[in-house]
């Protein structure tokens, strides 16, 4: 029962963690982009405030979770499934440390009256990035899934 309840906690927070990772890279990416230059640091700068704060408080947990449920689950093809998602969840951490972070931290610096001269080119490099943590999340949240309903199947 106990492991039931480690596997749906990982499945519940890598949801979250996968809808708003979707929802910031093909819902506000648009409107954003429809902003003048000045309008849209401001913008950005307020998610990226926002977002560091509700990221990790998705991320972490689903990362908890999705490891206790692989040691207390079942073995086999719901292993392989939950490492999987596991797998996931460290390369939507790498790519944001190793990517998106040290954008996101020069982008809290940037004044909106005078953007940096390379603000396009640092913004269309970030929504590259943000395509694999949407990927990465989204899996994630499938393999946690899919591990369950095997389960539960069975």
């Amino acid at each position: 029962m106990q492991d039931t309840i480690f596997a749906f906690a990982a499945i519940f927070f890598a949801g979250l963690l996968a809808g708003t990772e979707f929802t910031v890279r093909f819902g506000i990416r648009g409107p954003l982009d429809l902003l003048e230059q000045s309008a849209h640091i401001i913008v950005r700068q307020g998610l990226v405030r926002t977002l560091r704060i509700i990221a990790p408080s998705f991320y972490f947990p689903a990362l908890i979770f999705g490891v206790i449920s692989l040691f207390t689950g079942d073995s086999g093809t719901p292993f392989v499934l939950r490492l999987s998602g596991i797998v996931m969840l460290v390369i939507w951490l790498g790519v944001t440390f190793g990517g998106t972070v040290p954008i996101n931290s020069a982008a809290l610096e940037w004044r909106p009256e005078a953007p940096p001269n390379n603000f396009r080119s640092l913004v269309e490099r970030w929504e590259r990035l943000a395509i694999f943590r949407v990927l990465a999340s989204v899996f994630a949240f499938i393999f946690f899934l899919i591990s369950q309903i095997i389960i539960i199947a069975s």
